[in-house]
């Protein structure tokens, strides 16, 4: 009955959430988890115990404290190991924290602002992108909003309450990003201007009151952090480049999805908010009243958290270790987005002030639905879908090598296969065999993140002598491939199952020869194959020679060929129908060869075998 109440009293919170929901649950398992999202289920695997999650998080990834892995950790054992259910998780995150920027604007100024600053952040790109991606970003991001949220509360009314009600914020709010620190700093400056310049307040009790407060921060967070924080502390190096000189200029377009109409309004609205503030009376010796100042009280809380938070880390850029990552900034979005939403508020004609918000709600939405395709067009690597064909191709068992073997398990291991993943590049991988010839065997290399794959000249002139591409399968910033021996390609006669041979046997399927070349050692040939009305995704394709009733296996590599989903507009996937080839035929006997091609869908169970109108004379 409350929850009824309630939802009749805020009709209109409830409907942004709802919409807010609807934006971040869609197609939220589209994209492959991408190699950051795999060291987030690799760490919160639910066969780990508390405990172990909160040693491996504080000694690996010391930029995300283990506060969300734990509680990742207990949301698996409880709904399942899935994507999904991690993605989930993060997604609600990213919800309350749309209702959590409604409570702080509404704190700052009015309701008013708080419904506008929920609106503009449930149609905010950036932070829809990171709702459906699972790291720590989302929670830094509630965490932060409700912190200073609970603030402006404890300023407004310091009681032993309010100061242990921020206390416990501001330890939560740590536990969403290292970043955290800096906004953490920005709000003892606050706290620290209000003990000497506020009107409202007695001195000595609220000195006290913030003491208890950074005392509760201190037991909840520091000692079960001590490992991470020693290791920020001491950190000398990172990944980040140095910043350029346009970093903020770039991250400001980069929060709004660097769409130049809502970033004119955005601009627009904030230079409002300037306007209005030149507008406001002097301060009587810069002493503020929280309440009867409520605009100044919001312009100081918000302006110190945005220049704190952009000036210390990149003062630290420049002097020791780059660390100006755009994600990493999610934390002050929530005060830009209410900066905005004032501006808002401030525009006198409520026809302007509708037509502005309208504006802005629209063209976002254009921006991510239409312009950046957000739901149907691919931004994270396809390890996933490289990984689920790489399983059906390996029918073998044929070792996986790649760099990224710690990724691999939780795509390539299920109940039913458990792959041997070797950890290497492929130039060491090539080094080891170059020194131990029994390690010479077929295998698969993996890469996603080194792309295009580059290798040392003695690494590829190894494998061009030794071995032959049969498998080569690109994705979205992921690829496969599979090596096999040359001395392996060439005596692969076996007996066909469909006796006598016919031009169709077994399942039709559908089929062209692109390219059909024959010079004196080697045959080129390329084309697709598909079986009507399914995926190809898990259909083999088997090239052959065939003489005598003999068939001859032509080792062929897959080639994605989503001409052919266009071409034949089909509602299935069948872009993987591709094959392309160059065979020796040096080991060949003299002889007429006919081309066949061999089509297998382990999922159908459809399996068929095409004679071609493609004819190798061996003399």
């Amino acid at each position: 009955m409350k929850l009824i109440n309630f939802l009749k009293e805020n009709y209109l919170i409830s409907i942004i959430l709802f919409a807010g929901a609807v934006l971040r649950v869609y197609h939220i398992d589209y994209q492959s988890l991408w190699i950051d999202e795999i060291y987030t289920i690799n760490f919160s695997n639910p066969n780990y115990s508390i405990f172990e999650v909160y040693n491996i998080q504080t000694t690996t990834d010391i930029a995300a404290p283990p506060l969300y892995f734990v509680m990742l950790n207990l949301a698996f054992k409880i709904f399942g190991y899935t994507t999904l259910v991690m993605r989930r998780f993060t997604s609600c995150c990213d919800i309350a924290g749309i209702f959590a920027i409604y409570l702080l604007g509404t704190e700052i100024l009015n309701k008013k602002v708080g419904i506008y600053a929920s609106i503009l952040l449930s149609i905010n790109y950036f932070h829809l992108y990171y709702s459906q991606e699972a790291r720590t970003y989302s929670f830094y991001f509630f965490f932060t909003t409700f912190s200073f949220y609970f603030l402006i509360r404890f300023i407004k009314i310091p009681t032993l309450k309010s100061s242990f009600i921020y206390g416990i914020s501001t330890a939560l709010l740590l536990y969403g990003h290292f970043f955290a620190m800096f906004t953490l700093f920005s709000q003892y400056l606050i706290l620290l201007y209000v003990l000497i310049m506020s009107v409202k307040i007695e001195r000595t009790k609220f000195f006290f009151y913030c003491l208890l407060s950074g005392i509760i921060t201190i037991i909840l967070f520091v000692p079960i952090n001590y490992t991470a924080l020693s290791k920020l502390n001491s950190l000398d190096h990172f990944w980040a480049p140095k910043p350029e000189l346009d970093v903020y200029t770039k991250l400001f377009k980069e929060f709004f999805g660097d769409s130049e109409i809502v970033l004119f309004f955005v601009t627009l609205l904030i230079l409002t908010f300037f306007v209005q503030l030149f507008k406001e009376k002097e301060l009587e010796k810069f002493r503020i009243n929280p309440y009867k100042d409520k605009f100044i009280f919001g312009f100081l809380i918000l302006l110190t958290a945005i220049l704190v938070t952009l000036l210390i880390p990149l003062i630290r850029s420049y002097i020791s270790v780059p660390m100006l990552i755009s994600r990493y900034f999610i934390g002050i979005l929530p005060v830009i987005i209410v900066i905005v939403s004032i501006g808002l508020f401030y525009v006198r004609s409520e026809i302007v002030r509708v037509f502005i918000l309208f504006s802005i709600l629209i063209f976002s939405l254009n921006d991510i639905i239409i312009v950046k395709k957000y739901y149907t067009k691919l931004s994270k690597s396809q390890i996933r879908e490289a990984s689920a064909a790489l399983l059906i191709k390996n029918i073998n068992n044929e070792p996986v090598v790649s760099d990224l073997a710690w990724f691999l398990p939780f795509y390539l291991n299920n109940e039913k296969v458990k792959t041997t993943i070797i950890e290497s590049s492929l130039d060491d991988y090539v080094r080891n065999m170059e020194k131990d010839s029994t390690k010479k065997k077929p295998f698969w290399y993996f890469e996603s993140r080194s792309l295009p794959l580059e290798i040392s000249k003695k690494t590829n002139e190894y494998l061009t002598e030794n071995f032959i591409i049969g498998d080569d399968n690109n994705f979205y910033h992921a690829f496969y491939r599979h090596y096999f021996l040359i001395s392996d390609s060439t005596e692969l006669q076996f007996e066909s199952k469909f006796n006598p041979l016919k031009q169709i046997n077994g399942d039709k399927f559908n089929y062209y020869i692109d390219v059909f070349e024959v010079n004196a050692d080697k045959l080129k040939l390329g084309g697709y194959a598909f079986f009507h009305d399914q995926d190809a995704s898990e259909t083999i394709i088997q090239t052959v020679l065939v003489k005598d009733e003999k068939l001859i296996k032509i080792y062929s590599r897959y080639e994605r060929r989503d001409d052919v989903s266009t071409y034949f507009n089909s509602k299935y996937d069948i872009g993987n129908s591709g094959f392309k080839t160059e065979f020796l035929t040096a080991k060949l006997t003299p002889g007429k060869y006919q081309l066949g091609l061999i089509l297998k869908n382990s999922k159908t169970k459809k399996e068929g075998l095409i004679l071609c109108d493609n004819y190798y004379t061996k003399e």
